[in-house]
């Protein structure tokens, strides 16, 4: 584990750990900064943890910077979001200029040259963490990144962040009409021969409308599976129901392959109806699961007028309850809902 504190070489690329390029304190102030705070630990992704030497910084805030560059050219990587937080009840803080940091007070942005700050007013376990998110527009790839025993007061430059650039899969999803606004859609990538998928895309959709979807993924070669058979029947790209029919997709870093789409239709028996209080008004705010003893099940999300929609069901019988996304309590259907066998059907209720 080394300790580095180094300026920025002439070629502008930190390493990590480097002293802030801007507003740096004499070498009194720093070795203040030093003995009242403790050497903090930066990882980022599976890379070995480094050392940064703290240096004095504004009052009552960890304010963390640094640069995000492409791990071949060594170039700055603008325009990516790093979301971040604190393990524990710390306030995040953000809309630094140079950062154009958003105004939720949860992510920044990084700037032409790559480089990002941020302040946060961690407080009792000494942790902030962070996330790079994927960038669709850069086709670059994120990942988590923490910095521990992180003191209020002092700053921290993490130096230059390394991100593999990637390839982009995209495509649109067509989603039938439904008694409902919007249904849970998931594209699932996976790495030939892989068991489990490698990149995923989930949004709530919009039916009987499409929707571009879109994910960054390593150079390699991929599979596509457009919908997973629990809200819609089981589909892999191109067209076929199986994995094993599936078209694998090869990517090299810097490509971009569209049209990866998909006709996303209902099938199969269906139970729908209204979420009401007890005054027989609509409620939101929650969803509707229904499962069987064997096993199935289905999740539908209630939409702004109460409405849900569990669709694709198989013959049995089902136990049906209401979720809450607050600290209201869970409500069960009294009787089970039988699907039955043979011709589909679509069960109706409030």
């Amino acid at each position: 584990m080394t300790t580095q504190s180094s300026p920025s070489d002439a070629d502008g690329v930190t390493t990590t750990g480097g002293v802030p390029p801007t507003d740096a304190p004499s070498d009194t102030q720093t070795s203040t900064a030093e003995a009242s705070a403790p050497v903090a630990e930066f990882q980022f992704g599976s890379n070995e943890a480094v050392e940064v030497a703290p240096v004095v910084g504004d009052a009552d805030v960890v304010t963390v910077s640094g640069r995000l560059v492409d791990s071949e050219t060594g170039a700055g990587v603008a325009g990516m979001e790093v979301s971040f937080g604190t393990f524990g009840a710390g306030k995040s803080l953000s809309g630094l200029p140079e950062t154009g940091g958003s105004a939720d007070g949860t992510s920044v942005v990084s700037a032409e040259d790559g480089s990002f700050s941020f302040q946060t007013t961690e407080t009792t376990q000494g942790y902030v963490d962070f996330r790079v998110n994927d960038s669709v527009a850069s086709a670059h790839i994120g990942g988590w990144g923490g910095l521990t025993s992180a003191t209020r007061g002092f700053a921290y430059d993490l130096g230059a962040i390394a991100l593999t650039p990637g390839a982009v899969l995209s495509g649109d999803l067509t989603v039938d009409a439904a008694p409902v606004d919007t249904v849970s859609v998931s594209v699932q990538v996976f790495a030939v021969g892989a068991q489990w998928s490698a990149y995923s895309w989930y949004h709530q959709v919009q039916t009987g409308d499409a929707t571009e979807w879109a994910v960054v993924v390593a150079p390699g070669s991929y599979q596509v599976q457009l919908a997973n058979g629990s809200v819609f029947p089981e589909q892999w790209w191109n067209g076929v129901s199986s994995r094993a029919a599936a078209q694998t997709v090869a990517v090299s870093a810097g490509d971009h392959v569209t049209d990866i789409d998909g006709v996303l239709s209902f099938a199969g028996s269906s139970i729908s109806g209204v979420v009401r209080n007890a005054q027989g008004t609509p409620v939101t705010g929650g969803s509707v699961n229904a499962w069987t003893s064997t096993g199935a099940s289905a999740y539908s999300s209630i939409d702004a007028q109460g409405r849900y929609f569990l669709s694709n069901l198989a013959p049995g019988s089902y136990q049906v309850s209401v979720s809450w996304r607050d600290d209201r309590s869970p409500y069960s259907v009294p009787s089970p809902v039988v699907i039955p066998s043979g011709a589909p059907v679509a069960l109706t209720g409030t």
